[in-house]
């Protein structure tokens, strides 16, 4: 079997104490929650590796 290379996250770790967004400045709770994931990908640190597998 040949060997696949992929990318992989290392050392993550999250730069906050907390991320919050607020629910009264979106129609929805769906909208929020992808608000809240967008702001938690802002403070997400994280390095990117080659390997094969």
């Amino acid at each position: 079997m040949s060997k696949r290379k992929i990318l992989k996250a290392v050392n993550c770790s999250l730069n906050a104490d907390g991320v919050f967004v607020y629910l009264d400045e979106y129609e929805t709770r769906e909208e929020a929650e992808e608000a809240l994931k967008d702001a938690i990908l802002e403070y997400f640190d994280y390095g990117v590796e080659e390997e094969e597998k």
